[in-house]
Protein backbone atom coordinates (compact mmCIF):
# COMPACT_ATOMS: atom_id res chain seq x y z
CA UNK A 1 0.00 0.00 0.00
CA UNK A 2 1.44 3.41 -0.90
CA UNK A 3 0.83 6.69 0.83
CA UNK A 4 -0.07 9.77 -1.18
CA UNK A 5 0.41 13.27 0.21
CA UNK A 6 -1.28 16.02 -1.76
CA UNK A 7 0.65 19.23 -2.31
CA UNK A 8 -0.79 22.47 -3.54
CA UNK A 9 0.45 23.51 -6.96
CA UNK A 10 0.02 27.16 -5.98
CA UNK A 11 3.17 28.02 -4.02
CA UNK A 12 1.76 31.41 -3.00
CA UNK A 13 -0.88 29.65 -0.92
CA UNK A 14 1.81 27.87 1.14
CA UNK A 15 2.37 29.35 4.60
CA UNK A 16 5.43 28.53 6.65
CA UNK A 17 4.32 28.29 10.27
CA UNK A 18 6.34 29.91 13.04
CA UNK A 19 3.53 29.98 15.58
CA UNK A 20 1.04 27.24 14.65
CA UNK A 21 -1.61 28.66 12.34
CA UNK A 22 0.30 31.89 11.63
CA UNK A 23 2.93 32.70 9.07
CA UNK A 24 6.15 34.56 9.92
CA UNK A 25 4.68 37.98 9.32
CA UNK A 26 1.60 37.35 11.46
CA UNK A 27 3.78 35.82 14.19
CA UNK A 28 5.96 38.93 14.34
CA UNK A 29 2.91 41.16 14.63
CA UNK A 30 1.40 38.89 17.31
CA UNK A 31 4.61 38.92 19.38
CA UNK A 32 4.91 42.68 18.96
CA UNK A 33 1.30 43.19 20.04
CA UNK A 34 1.73 40.98 23.12
CA UNK A 35 4.95 42.71 24.21
CA UNK A 36 3.61 46.20 23.54
CA UNK A 37 0.34 45.34 25.29
CA UNK A 38 2.18 43.95 28.30
CA UNK A 39 4.22 47.16 28.51
CA UNK A 40 1.18 49.43 28.25
CA UNK A 41 -0.90 47.38 30.68
CA UNK A 42 2.03 47.14 33.10
CA UNK A 43 2.49 50.89 32.87
CA UNK A 44 -1.14 51.55 33.71
CA UNK A 45 -1.00 49.01 36.53
CA UNK A 46 2.33 50.05 38.08
CA UNK A 47 2.52 53.77 37.33
CA UNK A 48 -1.11 54.78 37.72
CA UNK A 49 -2.14 52.09 40.20
CA UNK A 50 -5.15 50.97 38.19
CA UNK A 51 -6.77 47.63 38.93
CA UNK A 52 -5.49 45.01 36.47
CA UNK A 53 -8.82 44.59 34.65
CA UNK A 54 -9.10 48.37 34.12
CA UNK A 55 -5.48 48.47 32.95
CA UNK A 56 -6.35 45.80 30.37
CA UNK A 57 -9.39 47.79 29.23
CA UNK A 58 -7.26 50.93 28.90
CA UNK A 59 -4.44 49.09 27.07
CA UNK A 60 -6.61 47.40 24.47
CA UNK A 61 -6.99 50.48 22.20
CA UNK A 62 -3.19 50.72 22.01
CA UNK A 63 -2.77 47.07 20.97
CA UNK A 64 -5.72 46.85 18.55
CA UNK A 65 -4.07 48.83 15.70
CA UNK A 66 -1.03 46.52 15.76
CA UNK A 67 -3.23 43.43 15.52
CA UNK A 68 -5.38 45.13 12.86
CA UNK A 69 -2.33 45.95 10.73
CA UNK A 70 -0.88 42.46 11.13
CA UNK A 71 -3.91 40.32 10.44
CA UNK A 72 -6.33 42.42 8.36
CA UNK A 73 -6.47 42.10 4.58
CA UNK A 74 -8.23 43.96 1.81
CA UNK A 75 -8.02 43.40 -1.95
CA UNK A 76 -5.30 40.79 -1.43
CA UNK A 77 -3.02 43.17 0.52
CA UNK A 78 -2.40 43.42 4.24
CA UNK A 79 -3.45 46.69 5.83
CA UNK A 80 0.12 47.72 6.66
CA UNK A 81 1.02 47.38 2.97
CA UNK A 82 -2.03 49.45 2.04
CA UNK A 83 -1.07 52.10 4.61
CA UNK A 84 2.54 52.29 3.36
CA UNK A 85 1.33 52.49 -0.24
CA UNK A 86 -1.03 55.32 0.76
CA UNK A 87 1.83 57.21 2.42
CA UNK A 88 4.04 56.69 -0.61
CA UNK A 89 1.36 57.99 -2.99
CA UNK A 90 0.63 60.94 -0.72
CA UNK A 91 4.27 62.04 -0.52
CA UNK A 92 4.85 62.16 -4.25
CA UNK A 93 1.77 63.39 -6.07
CA UNK A 94 2.33 63.30 -9.78
CA UNK A 95 0.57 65.59 -12.18
CA UNK A 96 -1.26 63.72 -14.88
CA UNK A 97 -1.44 65.38 -18.26
CA UNK A 98 -4.49 65.09 -20.44
CA UNK A 99 -5.22 66.74 -23.75
CA UNK A 100 -8.93 67.24 -24.18
CA UNK A 101 -10.60 66.45 -27.47
CA UNK A 102 -13.65 68.60 -26.67
CA UNK A 103 -13.91 72.26 -27.49
CA UNK A 104 -14.41 74.90 -24.84
CA UNK A 105 -18.05 75.42 -25.80
CA UNK A 106 -18.79 71.68 -25.45
CA UNK A 107 -17.20 71.60 -21.99
CA UNK A 108 -19.12 74.68 -20.82
CA UNK A 109 -22.42 73.22 -22.06
CA UNK A 110 -21.70 69.95 -20.22
CA UNK A 111 -20.93 71.89 -17.04
CA UNK A 112 -24.22 73.77 -17.34
CA UNK A 113 -26.11 70.48 -17.77
CA UNK A 114 -24.42 69.04 -14.68
CA UNK A 115 -25.31 72.13 -12.64
CA UNK A 116 -28.94 71.91 -13.78
CA UNK A 117 -29.09 68.23 -12.80
CA UNK A 118 -27.67 69.03 -9.38
CA UNK A 119 -30.27 71.72 -8.82
CA UNK A 120 -33.08 69.37 -9.84
CA UNK A 121 -31.86 66.38 -7.82
CA UNK A 122 -31.18 68.16 -4.53
CA UNK A 123 -32.91 66.22 -1.78
CA UNK A 124 -35.57 67.81 0.45
CA UNK A 125 -35.44 70.98 -1.62
CA UNK A 126 -32.07 71.91 -0.10
CA UNK A 127 -29.05 72.83 -2.17
CA UNK A 128 -26.22 70.31 -2.02
CA UNK A 129 -24.01 72.73 -0.03
CA UNK A 130 -26.62 72.87 2.75
CA UNK A 131 -26.92 69.07 2.70
CA UNK A 132 -23.16 68.73 3.14
CA UNK A 133 -23.21 71.16 6.07
CA UNK A 134 -26.10 69.29 7.66
CA UNK A 135 -24.33 65.94 7.26
CA UNK A 136 -21.20 67.38 8.92
CA UNK A 137 -23.28 68.74 11.81
CA UNK A 138 -25.01 65.37 12.30
CA UNK A 139 -21.66 63.53 12.27
CA UNK A 140 -20.23 66.04 14.76
CA UNK A 141 -23.19 65.63 17.11
CA UNK A 142 -22.92 61.84 16.81
CA UNK A 143 -19.17 61.95 17.60
CA UNK A 144 -19.76 64.17 20.65
CA UNK A 145 -22.51 61.81 21.82
CA UNK A 146 -20.20 58.78 21.51
CA UNK A 147 -17.42 60.60 23.39
CA UNK A 148 -19.86 61.54 26.18
CA UNK A 149 -21.00 57.91 26.44
CA UNK A 150 -17.38 56.76 26.61
CA UNK A 151 -16.56 59.34 29.30
CA UNK A 152 -19.67 58.33 31.28
CA UNK A 153 -18.59 54.69 31.07
CA UNK A 154 -15.15 55.52 32.42
CA UNK A 155 -16.65 57.59 35.24
CA UNK A 156 -19.04 54.76 36.11
CA UNK A 157 -16.16 52.29 36.28
CA UNK A 158 -14.62 54.26 39.14
CA UNK A 159 -17.85 54.72 41.11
Amino acid sequence: MSMSIGMSKDLDAYKEDVIPGMDTRESLYAITAVLFGAGIIGGFYLLFGLDIKYAIYMGTPFVAPIVFLGFGKTHGMHYDEVFLLYLKKRRSPKTLLYVSTETESQVSSLLKEIENEKKQSSAFGMPTEDMKKMKIRILFIFAVFIMLLFAAGIILMYL
